[in-house]
């Protein structure tokens, strides 16, 4: 760990990347991302769960607090603060539905896309695997209600 605080210590001092201290994480960038919405968007896909949680959120808009503990594994408690966070953030945003409290992500998802095909491909990678299933899933579905109809 020493070495590599020093080395990017080194190139922080160096003027060749720059770092953000967000919680407890220090995230390092390159010089050319140059918007504080992007810097925020690669510092939580950087984070697992809250990553997690923004790609649910691409795949699930309106997702109730119970939906996103239930697809990653972890109490309900613990998405409300990394919820908290993310709205703190201006990443999502939340409203009430009936009695639930349902997330979106706030505006367009294309720069988080962008972010994740860019600087993150293997996440990239497998969120569009996850897309493509759902698509073929939906399709398949489609189309077979479409047959039992006809019969």
């Amino acid at each position: 760990m020493g070495d590599v605080q020093y080395h990017l210590n080194f190139l922080e001092h160096n003027g060749s990347i720059k770092f953000r201290r967000i919680g407890n994480y220090k995230t390092f960038y390159s010089m050319d991302v140059t918007d504080i919405r992007h810097e925020l968007i690669l510092a939580v896909l950087h984070q697992e769960t809250q990553g997690e949680i923004i790609l649910y959120l691409i795949e699930h808009p309106s997702a109730t607090q119970s939906d996103i503990a239930m697809h990653i594994g972890i109490t309900s408690p613990t998405v409300n603060a990394h919820m908290s966070r993310l709205i703190e953030m201006d990443l999502v945003k939340s409203f009430k539905d009936g009695r639930f409290v349902k997330y979106l992500l706030v505006e367009d998802i294309e720069d988080i896309i962008h972010d994740l095909e860019f600087c993150y491909p293997s996440i990239w990678a497998r969120l569009s695997n996850r897309l493509a299933n759902l698509f073929l899933d939906l399709s398949t579905g489609y189309s077979e209600k479409e047959e039992k109809a006809e019969i």
